[in-house]
């Protein structure tokens, strides 16, 4: 997978984004990245749609480049669901779009990612 930068324009799938939609989330193992805490409200939101993307879905799964699972399996109530697959689209202010990989999600829980305070307000909207 690829990296970008928080906030950067996103350019994964260029010929389907929106104008204005940003990167948050696209961490590789060799660029420095926040960490902190996401409240527990906020992770349910972020499980709800990374559970559930459909959007840009590849063929195949990409592993977390930090620990290497292939593909990174997480529980959803009593589903098992595969992340990796698929990216996720938060509506922010002023039509701002938020793009991330579902593996955003892992991230969080498992290796302390917390993304941008604005990305986080984005979902507490949603």
């Amino acid at each position: 997978m690829a990296y970008f930068d928080d906030l950067s324009p996103y350019l994964y799938f260029k010929d389907r984004a929106a104008s204005h939609a940003v990167n948050v989330g696209w961490l590789d193992d060799v660029h420095p990245y926040t960490r902190g805490e996401v409240s527990s409200a906020l992770l349910a939101i972020l499980l709800k749609l990374c559970a559930s993307s459909t959007v840009n879905t590849t063929r195949g799964w990409h592993p977390c480049p930090f620990c290497n699972i292939y593909p990174v399996r997480i529980m959803d109530g009593d589903e098992e669901v595969a992340l990796g697959d698929a990216e996720i689209r938060v509506l922010g202010r002023n039509d701002r779009v938020f793009a991330a990989p579902n593996l955003i999600y892992h991230y969080v829980t498992a290796h302390g990612y917390r993304p941008p305070d604005e990305f986080l307000g984005a979902l507490s909207d949603a």
